[in-house]
């Protein structure tokens, strides 16, 4: 059974902004539910879907009541609920065989099983997270939280420098700050200068993992270590300070990453 969303093609990164939410809409994102309890799926797709209402995502679902059948399908999932107790081959064989072949097409790998007995083997087989049965919402949001941060960071965006178009990861962004008219976008390999706007360059970043800390600057919260009063501290070792004005935001902002993370 596939659950589809309309109006975008399946599997497409589509950036748009919710600001008010501050989550990043990520279009249409391919899931795969593999369990041979149609009561257990139905639980799972319901609660994909409450995700989906207050996150700003979009799932396309299918559902599998074995491992043979999704072999059989040929589909090709970004994100994997794979029950460990089924019918013919586990979820746990399962999840080998497609390490084995590296099947690369997915991007996140989650177990779900009514006991803990094999969550070893799964972190093993670089399993992102590990549902315990009944899946509650809590449980679900949280997993689903840590693989859209997981997203965020593998994506790109591309910045127009001296004339030409430069792609760069958003995880390796540190900060981004005005110098005169232009804009130095610091990074762990290095500084890029660009004069795309501040305002601009924010707009096609996740909301949720950037702080604008002054008016001329903002920083990466995935390359904080802590906050001391005014003061933000970078992995780096660097301290930038934060303005009086922002200082409630970046605060809140900040202490919510590291929740997440």
């Amino acid at each position: 059974m596939i659950m589809r969303a309309s109006g975008v093609c399946p599997g497409a990164l589509i950036f748009l902004w919710r600001r008010e939410r501050k989550y990043l809409i990520i279009g249409i994102m391919k899931t795969a539910i593999i369990d041979d309890s149609s009561v257990d799926r139905i639980v799972l797709r319901r609660l994909l879907k409450a995700y989906a209402v207050t996150h700003a995502v979009e799932f396309e679902i299918s559902e599998y009541e074995s491992a043979d059948i999704f072999l059989q399908s040929g589909d090709e999932p970004e994100v994997i609920f794979l029950d460990i107790y089924m019918n013919g081959i586990s979820g746990i064989d399962l999840a080998r065989k497609m390490r084995e072949e590296n099947r690369t097409y997915f991007r996140s790998l989650v177990f779900v099983s009514g006991s803990n007995e094999f969550a070893s083997e799964a972190f093993e087989l670089r399993a992102d997270y590990y549902l315990k049965k009944p899946v509650e919402r809590g449980s679900l949001d949280k997993c689903m939280d840590r693989i859209l941060a997981t997203l965020h960071t593998d994506e790109k965006i591309d910045i127009v420098c001296d004339r030409k178009c430069l792609s760069i990861y958003v995880r390796d962004i540190v900060r981004m700050e005005t110098e005169s008219r232009k804009i130095v976008i610091h990074t762990v390999n290095g500084q890029i200068e660009t004069y795309m706007p501040l305002s601009r360059l924010l707009e096609m970043l996740p909301v949720s993992m950037f702080a604008r800390i002054t008016r001329f600057e903002a920083v990466s919260l995935l390359h904080t270590s802590g906050i001391n009063k005014d003061v933000l501290l970078l992995d780096n070792g660097e301290k930038r300070t934060i303005s009086e004005k922002m200082l409630s935001e970046v605060t809140e902002a900040y202490h919510d990453h590291k929740k997440r993370a």
